[in-house]
């Protein structure tokens, strides 16, 4: 895992293709991630222009699974 600020992916010349969840909040308040040179790249909605976060592509598939399974579910019920 490793950040990559927009900067330096501009500075690459590498347009992304950002997405976020349709149920997302209207605020800016989400999540949007990316595909990067066969990596995940992920970042907040409410800083377009900060850092991200990589993934492997392993590393992606194993998280979603357990978004799946339940795994996270306790953090949403604060």
């Amino acid at each position: 895992m490793y950040g990559v600020s927009m900067n330096e992916n501009d500075r690459l010349g590498t347009k992304l293709a950002w997405q976020k969840a349709q149920r997302s909040v209207s605020n800016g308040a989400c999540v949007e991630v990316a595909r990067l040179a066969g990596s995940i790249v992920v970042r907040s909605s409410r800083q377009p222009d900060g850092p991200t976060l990589s993934y492997s592509q392993e590393e992606w598939i194993s998280f979603v699974d357990g978004v799946k399974n339940g795994e996270f579910d306790h953090l949403t019920n604060a």
